[in-house]
C-alpha cells in the first residue's frame, strides 16, 4: 500500500499577494494539521503545567494518572478562542480569528480518593486556512472576467479517551488510557466568478482523507509532603504517548458546488505519529 504522501507542497496555485479571514494559520495546511492543545483554566493559569493538579474535583486529560484522586463526579469543558495576524511580502496585512471547541471530559471516582475513572474528547489536530486571490482573466473579444482562487483546509483529527487512575500512596499516584483518533481532512482549491451574469460556474477540486488509529497513555504523578513547613508539597508528573500508525483512505472529486464527481477512491495508506512525552 502507497504511504500516504500528507506533507503537501502548495502546488497548482502561486499567489503574490494572499489573505485569510475567519479562519485559522495557513500553516495548517501541512502534514494532519497544527497540534491542538486544550487545556483548562486551572492549566493555563499554571502556564499550561496541568499534568501534576492533584485535586478530588479536577482531572486533566492529559494524565489519566490524576483521576486516582477524585471524590466527587466532574464534568468539565473549554473553549478556545485565537487570532491571528499574517503578512505577506507586500506588506498586506490580514486579521483573522477563529475559535472553537476545546474538550470535554466525565470523570467518576469508582472508590473515593482511591480509584477513578475518566472519559473525555479533545481535538488533536486541527486544519482551517483559507488563502485567496482577485483577479481577472481577458476573455474573446476584449472583455475582462473577474474571478476569485482559492485554497482552503478544514477538518483534523479528534481523540477520544477512556482512562483509569489509582493510587499507590499518598505520594504515588499511576494510571493508563485507551485512545481513539479519527478525523477527516479536506484539502479544497476553488474558484469562483463573483459577478452575477458571469456565464461560467464556481469550479471546485477536493481532496479527501480519512484517518484512525488507536494509541495508548501511561501517566503518573509522585507528591512530596511537607516539604519546608507541614503543608506545603511539591508535585512532580509524567505522562507518555506511544507512538502508533494511522490507517487512512483518500478520495478526489471535481465539479460545481455541491454537485461534485469522484475522480478516484482507490488511495489508501498510513501515516506514523511518533512518541509524545510530556512532563
Amino acid at each position: 500500500m502507497p504511504r500516504l504522501a500528507l506533507l503537501l507542497a502548495l502546488v497548482g496555485f502561486a499567489f503574490p499577494a494572499a489573505a485569510q479571514s475567519d479562519y485559522g494559520s495557513v500553516y495548517s495546511r501541512f502534514a494532519l494539521g497544527q497540534r491542538f492543545e486544550s487545556g483548562t483554566s486551572q492549566s493555563d493559569a499554571m502556564g499550561g503545567a496541568g499534568l501534576a493538579i492533584r485535586s478530588g474535583f479536577y482531572t486533566g486529560a492529559d494524565n489519566p494518572a490524576l483521576s486516582a484522586d477524585l471524590s466527587l463526579a466532574t464534568f468539565s469543558a473549554s473553549g478556545l478562542v485565537r487570532g491571528v495576524e499574517a503578512t505577506d511580502a507586500t506588506d498586506s496585512t490580514s486579521v483573522s480569528t477563529a475559535g472553537g471547541l476545546g474538550s470535554l471530559q466525565l470523570a467518576l471516582p469508582l472508590y473515593t480518593g482511591k480509584l477513578g475513572l475518566a472519559l473525555s474528547y479533545q481535538p488533536y489536530t486541527r486544519v482551517d486556512y483559507r488563502a485567496a486571490r482577485e483577479g481577472t482573466v481577458e476573455l474573446d473579444g476584449g472583455t475582462e472576467q473577474a474571478y476569485r482562487s482559492n485554497l482552503e483546509g478544514n477538518g483534523g483529527l479528534q481523540q477520544i479517551s477512556l482512562g483509569l487512575g489509582g493510587k499507590i500512596s499518598e505520594s504515588l499516584t499511576v494510571g493508563a488510557s485507551a485512545d481513539a483518533l479519527v478525523g477527516t481532512v479536506e484539502y479544497l482549491k476553488r474558484t469562483e466568478f463573483p459577478d452575477a451574469l458571469s456565464s461560467f460556474t464556481e469550479v471546485r477540486e477536493a481532496e479527501s482523507t480519512r484517518l484512525y488509529g488507536f494509541t495508548g497513555t501511561v501517566g503518573a504523578t509522585f507528591s512530596l509532603l511537607d516539604l519546608a513547613r507541614e503543608g506545603d508539597g511539591l508535585t512532580l508528573a509524567g505522562a507518555v504517548t506511544l507512538p502508533t500508525t494511522l490507517h487512512g483512505s483518500r478520495a478526489f472529486t471535481l465539479g460545481s458546488s455541491l454537485d461534485r464527481d469522484t475522480l478516484a477512491t482507490q488511495e489508501d495508506g498510513t501515516a506514523t505519529l511518533p512518541l509524545t512525552a510530556r512532563a
